[in-house]
């Protein structure tokens, strides 16, 4: 089984959800992936000798990244059009292997980090996944 560095992912959005022209979202730092998990539904009956889930629907899942801000470069700009606007666009993260995880979402936050004197600005954008993950 091979190992992929996180060094060399990318995020990127369809900002006009066109499908077909996505902008890298330049100096991002880290990423935090979607998280799959299923609701849980309590299926316990009075004669079970053992309490058990059954498994809903996919579950909300939030995405984060954080980036070395730039609030005049064009993309870190257009995060805020994006944030201001409420608008459902498609996001892909390209992992070093060429993997990508395709989505909608949503940006709900976009919280500013410490600031020190020896520090970059930096900001963490979350995003709310709005529909199901495309693998390729």
């Amino acid at each position: 089984m091979a190992r992929t560095l996180g060094l060399g992912t990318i995020v990127k959005v369809d900002d006009d959800d066109s499908g077909s022209v996505f902008t890298t979202i330049t100096l991002t730092v880290t990423a935090n992936p979607p998280t799959r998990r299923r609701v849980r539904i309590d299926g316990v009956t009075l004669g079970d000798t053992l309490a058990t889930d059954e498994l809903g629907i996919e579950d909300k899942s939030d995405v984060s990244f954080r980036i070395y801000s730039e609030p005049n470069d064009t993309q870190h700009a257009m995060l805020r059009t994006l944030f201001g606007s409420k608008t459902q666009v498609l996001w892909n993260i390209t992992y070093a292997s060429a993997d990508v995880e395709q989505f909608d979402a949503v940006i709900v936050s976009i919280e500013p980090t410490e600031v020190t004197a020896d520090g970059l600005i930096g900001e963490v954008i979350t995003l709310h996944r709005k529909a199901a993950i495309a693998y390729s």
